[in-house]
């Protein structure tokens, strides 16, 4: 059973994902802002990391590079409302996995969840 670390600030998301992924099967752990998020990736190895870029803290781009930084091969999903034109180019220099915009339908979330875990 794969393991999914959701890193986001928002709790109704949080519990949004969560479901859809415990649905499919997945173990889901949950972090509210970047330094737990990265304690618990630390600690629990998920199999893959839904990252918001929004977050108070560590912003999800700080968040990513310090993951790539320590495991360059972690997969990683990031999400968010906002996609400027700067945050995306420094996201794609970190090589993320996916980039999903908010809000989103389900099913393209779960196709881009097998995909990456798939890759």
């Amino acid at each position: 059973m794969k393991k999914i670390l959701i890193i986001d600030d928002a709790a109704f998301y949080r519990l949004q994902i969560r479901t859809l992924l415990e649905k499919q099967g997945f173990t889901v752990i949950e972090a509210e802002n970047g330094e737990k998020g990265l304690e618990l990736f630390r600690n629990e190895k998920p199999d893959l990391v839904v990252l918001d870029n929004i977050l108070p803290g560590i912003q999800g781009v700080g968040v990513l590079k310090i993951i790539r930084d320590h495991t360059p091969n972690a997969k990683v999903i990031v999400v968010s409302s906002a996609s400027n034109e700067t945050m995306l180019k420094k996201i794609q220099e970190l090589r993320v996995d996916a980039f999903i915009k908010k809000p989103h339908k389900d099913v393209v979330f779960l196709d881009e969840v097998y995909r990456v875990l798939e890759a």
